[in-house]
């Protein structure tokens, strides 16, 4: 019986030996540094602040294939009515429709050159500052057919920039 109890004593005594040298091994190997990936959150918290002051734009469906029909449009800005553009083409489409009692169509004429406003200039700045890698990321989660090889996805700020973010073709994981 004594033996038995200084068997079991010198097992549980040479375990905890080991286990000690075990934790004191894996307390010595440094643990890998991660890559570092970008602050996606915070990348989109500012380019959604500086775009949020833009103007909010109506884009049209595209045409129809078949026989041209004659649809009231929407205007393609809407804008305060405050503001000086907007009273312009209101009171430029009021004097269209008097003329014209049978057209529904709207042309807001705009310069070709487009001189960029300070609030279209700081969302292009803080787009161009977001990580194509966070883009993509954040983009897998669409449907399949839009994660396709080599996909480029562009955000269209007025006439003031074309900003293009190009992604390979990703499974979501």
């Amino acid at each position: 019986m004594v033996k038995a109890y200084i068997a079991v004593s010198l097992l549980l005594l040479s375990l905890a030996l080991y286990g000690r040298q075990i934790a004191c091994q894996t307390q010595l190997t440094p643990t890998p540094i991660p890559t570092p990936t970008p602050l996606c959150a915070s990348q989109f918290a500012l380019v959604n602040h500086a775009c949020s002051f833009l103007p909010y734009t109506l884009i049209s469906p595209p045409a129809p294939s078949g026989p041209p029909s004659d649809p009231p449009s929407l205007p393609n800005v809407l804008e305060p009515e405050d503001h000086p553009e907007w009273q312009q083409l209101h009171d430029s489409d009021h004097h269209h429709e008097h003329h014209h009692h049978h057209h529904h169509h709207h042309h807001h004429h705009r310069p070709s050159r487009h001189t960029p406003t300070p609030v279209e200039m700081d969302c292009c700045r803080w787009l161009r500052e977001v990580d194509t890698l966070c883009v993509c990321d954040l983009l897998v989660h669409l449907p399949a057919f839009l994660a396709k090889p080599a996909h480029d996805y562009t955000v269209v700020v007025a006439e003031a920039c074309d900003i293009t973010y190009s992604c390979s073709g990703r499974v979501r994981p």
